[in-house]
C-alpha cells in the first residue's frame, strides 16, 4: 500500500531556530495553511533529516505542517554534530519550535526513531498534544 501523495509545494516559511543552549541552529520549515491543523513532523535517525517528500503526506489545504532537521541532522546547523545532542535535549527543541511558531496546540507525528520522540513529547507535554501518531515504531 502506497498512501496518496499530494502535488510538491514549496515551505510558506523557513527559519534557523538557535537551540536554548546556542550550540545548534534547527532547519524549520513550514507548509500548507497556515490557519490549518497543526502537525509536527519528527524525522528518523538519529542522523538522518526531514525526507523531501514528507510534505506530500499532507493536504496543505487542511494541515500546517511543520517539519524541522534535529540537532547535527539534515540542514540544521552546529560545530560539531554530537555535542549536546542527548533525546531529553530534542524533546525540549521540539517544544522550542512549537512555542516560537506560537502554536498552542498540535498533533505531533514521528517515522521510526521520530516515533520515539512522538511518545516522549506526548508523555511530557500532553496539554499541547491534539493527537499523535507514530509510523515505523522504533523503541
Amino acid at each position: 500500500f502506497r498512501p496518496p501523495m499530494h502535488p510538491k509545494h514549496a515551505p510558506t516559511s523557513t527559519l534557523l531556530l538557535p537551540t536554548r543552549d546556542g550550540l545548534h541552529e534547527l532547519h524549520v520549515a513550514e507548509y500548507g495553511a497556515p490557519g490549518g491543523t497543526p502537525i509536527v513532523y519528527l524525522h528518523g535517525g538519529p542522523g538522518g533529516g526531514t525526507p523531501p517528500d514528507v510534505p506530500r503526506l499532507f493536504d496543505p489545504a487542511v494541515f500546517r505542517l511543520v517539519t524541522f532537521d534535529q540537532r547535527g541532522c539534515g540542514r540544521s546547523r552546529c560545530a560539531d554534530r554530537l555535542l549536546a545532542n542527548t533525546t531529553a535535549l530534542l524533546i525540549d527543541d521540539v517544544e522550542a519550535v512549537r512555542c516560537r511558531l506560537g502554536i498552542e496546540r498540535w498533533a505531533v507525528f514521528g517515522s521510526s526513531y521520530g516515533s520515539l520522540l512522538v511518545a516522549l513529547y506526548a508523555a511530557r507535554h500532553s496539554a499541547r498534544v491534539t493527537f499523535a501518531i507514530a509510523h515505523g515504531v522504533f523503541l
